[in-house]
């Protein structure tokens, strides 16, 4: 155990001296992991309602200029709908972020990517069968869609946060994707953290 927290503690110490000794240049990287909520108004169930669930995402940027950044990020959703549903989302996508005005006002940034889009719908329906003249057995009877999809994404950030090394900003990133033209698909919403290097 004392060897494991030892391996803990130095892997944190050296990732805190990394990432100060590339503080004191211009950060040409940044490592970034966030959480949040997922919002989707097009899943099938009896009622078509805006509907809620948990967002992770990751991310790695390529500073090109104090204007622009090449990013690549990975996020997954999964929300739970009525009794028996659920709906699992994977993206993976490639994008730029523009930093419109970095030496007066950097703390909104603007971007736009191409996702591919990895979706597994989930759902249930209660079923009945007779056993005999009085005796019903009920049951659930489940069934799975899964299917691929491209799309674009427009995310929008607001940062918190934003020195040589850390960063800090609320995420809305609005997703799209390509099914007979270009449609809504949902919003993800994140607090993101973010190191530079």
């Amino acid at each position: 155990m004392k060897q494991v927290r030892n391996k803990i503690i130095s892997f944190i110490a050296f990732c805190f001296l990394f990432t100060n000794v590339f503080a004191q240049s211009e950060a040409k990287n940044i490592i970034r992991v966030g959480a949040g909520v997922n919002f989707s108004d097009h899943l099938d169930n009896d009622d078509k309602y805006i509907i809620g669930g948990i967002a992770l995402e990751t991310e790695y940027q390529r500073m090109l200029s104090k204007y622009v950044g090449i990013n690549v990020n990975f996020a997954i959703t999964k929300t739970h709908y009525g009794k028996n549903y659920d709906y699992i989302k994977m993206f993976g996508s490639v994008g730029t972020v523009f930093t419109p005005f970095p030496d007066k006002f950097r703390w909104i940034k603007i971007g736009i990517g191409l996702s591919l889009q990895k979706e597994d719908d989930y759902w249930g329906v209660e079923r009945e069968m007779q056993i005999s003249d009085h005796l019903f057995y009920g049951y659930d009877q489940y069934f799975r869609y899964s299917g691929y999809h491209w799309g674009v994404h427009f995310p929008v950030r607001f940062y918190i946060i934003d020195n040589s090394k850390y960063e800090l900003f609320i995420s809305s990133k609005i997703k799209t994707r390509f099914n007979s033209g270009l449609k809504f698909d949902n919003v993800l919403l994140c607090l993101d953290f973010g190191v530079k290097f």
